[in-house]
């Protein structure tokens, strides 16, 4: 008896597997011919070449870095990433870090408070 429930489980689970792959396969294929029919003609991704570009449509090295944003926009994003950069110093998790204002979050406080004060004296 118990052979027959082996049996149907194992059908069962070949089966489920076997329905599983198959659309796995079926997906697979699936994109293979959508990524095939979704490729853009090469005419259009025809880049000109370095050497018949003029000396005014090739940007200075400044603008290139920055890819073409303004400069004031530029400068905002490093003194962005230089002001976190600096809030990172401390290193470690954010819990270790403080606020804008130099003190701990009030969550932060309560968690520490609560796991030193759990000591108590033996004997007592």
């Amino acid at each position: 008896m118990h052979t027959e429930y082996f049996a149907w489980g194992l059908k069962m689970t070949v089966i489920g597997m076997g329905l599983v792959f198959c659309m796995l396969g079926v997906l697979w294929a699936l994109l293979t011919v959508i990524l095939a029919l979704d490729k853009p003609d090469e005419e259009e991704e025809e880049a000109p070449a370095a050497s018949e570009a003029s000396e005014e449509e090739a940007a200075p090295a400044s603008q290139s870095a920055s890819a073409g944003l303004p400069a004031d926009l530029v400068s905002a994003i490093a003194i962005a990433v230089t002001k976190h950069a600096a809030a990172l110093q401390g290193g470690g998790a954010s819990i270790v870090r403080t606020t804008w204002s130099g003190q701990q979050s009030n969550w932060v406080a309560a968690g520490r408070s609560r796991q030193t004060n759990t000591w108590t004296p033996r004997g007592k």
